[in-house]
């Protein structure tokens, strides 16, 4: 699938007109030709019928997601009282609704907001070693995701960058998603800013890797180790993961050119041929 994802550009970024009436000789010419002009006019139609079927793939993948999370959500118990509390006052002071808090008694590390509720998904063995003021903070993020709906931006972005059709875009995601992480880290640690910092670099070391969902769920604030006392944590994303992005930009509107050309020379394409 990514390897058609990758021809189809290149073949059709290739201009027609030179080709017209050209390399009669070789058998399978005037089958290539006619078949491509026969694609070109309706490219719009077939790359609306194809986006939808990426949207379609990328929405079962995030239904298989959500199965996974489900089944974790099964293990869950009744949340300790004083988790509960934190998190329901903390959502008063934000004025959000609190969401559905699953607790699972388990001694990985992890905590992350699912789509779905919205539900915070927290392990006992990351919550349980926190003292009351780090829970607060880490309730905090959390919720500042659920008050920005940033678990539905993601999913919605990743729909967005499937139904473009063409590769290169994944950096794009990661970079808009750590932008929300940073954000959300700037929003949480004002009210402590350096006990914010002292918690992203105490749980990063043991942090599991439960969150690394491909951007459909927002991963909780303890992801980055940091050496200074800013609670923002450091980006992954470089230019050159945000070069395939520009490229894929790029193609995109040479597409769009080239279907723009084709249209024009419509009838001298009909008219000269094999």
């Amino acid at each position: 699938m990514r390897f058609a994802r990758v021809v189809w550009p290149v073949v059709f970024l290739v201009p027609l007109v030179p080709l017209a009436g050209k390399l009669c000789s070789f058998l399978p010419t005037d089958f290539i030709y006619h078949s491509l002009v026969w694609v070109h006019e309706r490219l719009p139609w077939l790359a609306l019928v194809a986006a939808l079927l990426a949207v379609v793939g990328a929405l079962v993948r995030y239904v298989k997601l959500r199965g996974q999370i489900q089944a974790l959500m099964t293990l869950s118990t009744e949340a300790p009282q004083s988790l509960a509390r934190i998190f329901a006052d903390e959502a008063r002071q934000l004025a959000v609704p609190a969401p559905r808090l699953a607790y699972v008694d388990v001694s990985s590390r992890f905590c992350l907001t699912a789509v779905s509720g919205p539900t915070v998904l927290i392990s006992s063995g990351f919550a349980d070693p926190l003292p009351e003021d780090k829970l607060r903070l880490v309730a905090r993020h959390e919720l500042i995701h659920v008050r920005r709906r940033d678990p539905e931006r993601s999913l919605l972005w990743h729909l967005f960058f499937s139904a473009l059709l063409v590769p290169g875009f994944e950096g794009l995601e990661r970079w808009l998603y750590e932008r929300r992480e940073r954000k959300t880290d700037e929003a949480a640690s004002k009210s402590d800013a350096a006990g914010y910092a002292a918690l992203l670099k105490e749980c990063s070391a043991s942090t599991d890797d439960v969150a690394a969902t491909g951007g459909f769920l927002c991963s909780t604030a303890p992801n980055l180790e940091r050496s200074d006392s800013r609670p923002a944590r450091a980006s992954t994303v470089s230019f050159r993961h945000l070069l395939p992005s520009a490229v894929a930009l790029v193609v995109i509107t040479g597409l769009i050119a080239s279907h723009e050309a084709f249209t024009n020379h419509l009838p001298y394409l009909l008219a000269h041929h094999c």
